[in-house]
């Protein structure tokens, strides 16, 4: 029971912050979310190339295209392999309709145990965040991980409160068979203590017959 008000206490916090990170996703401008697309089309060049990206003010490749995954994923858009080119391809099409693909994040149900292993590279990674100016393009992209994160974290613990939840029934049914079993038992217990004690009494009355004949 302890620790399913502890992870129950850490559901709520981290709910509120996901709302929090929600309430910035709806605040986001379209122009900002198309300022992020034509980064990536910049910063990324199809088949594979490596774009503007490296200097003093942005963030690196890799950071771009974990970032892509993850939304990929979160978006359950099918993908035949984690190449660039392919990345690159999605994530522009998700980009396009921003108010779209914003709404839509934003009403996502908690992510499933597996869909949680796909985005943990990015996210437990130190060094995607934006670097140097927080341009049009960075605020969204600060936005966007932020978000990921909280949707990340919140997950993990959605699916623990689960199995917690699960865990709890599976041992409320155990407790409630065994309190059966219990009764059962005492109630059987009774019945079979109640001829002896027919016995003893009537051994008691046996014994205050013969004594009163012997004094007659």
């Amino acid at each position: 029971v302890l620790r399913l008000r502890n992870v129950q206490s850490q559901h709520r916090t981290l709910e509120g912050q996901l709302q929090a990170a929600v309430e910035k996703l709806r605040q986001l401008p379209s122009e900002k979310v198309l300022q992020m697309r034509s980064y990536l089309e910049h910063g990324l060049r199809l088949a594979g190339a490596v774009g503007t990206l490296g200097g003093q003010n942005g963030v690196g490749p890799e950071s771009l295209c974990g970032l892509m995954e993850c939304l990929c994923t979160v978006s359950d858009e099918q993908l035949t392999s984690r190449r660039q080119d392919e990345l690159l391809t999605v994530t522009r099409r998700l980009l396009q309709d921003p108010p779209a693909l914003l709404d839509r994040l934003a009403k996502l149900p908690f992510a499933s145990a597996s869909q949680s292993r796909r985005l943990a590279p990015f996210l437990l990674s130190c060094d995607s965040s934006w670097r140097g100016h927080l341009s049009d393009a960075g605020q969204c992209y600060e936005a966007l991980r932020t978000w990921l994160s909280c949707y990340y974290q919140f997950s993990l613990i959605s699916n623990q409160v689960t199995a917690t939840n699960e865990q709890l029934l599976q041992q409320e049914r155990l407790m409630e068979e065994l309190g059966r079993d219990t009764e059962g038992g005492t109630g059987g217990a009774a019945g079979l203590c109640k001829p002896a004690a027919w016995r003893q009494y009537s051994g008691v009355r046996r014994s205050s017959s013969v004594q009163s004949t012997s004094s007659v």
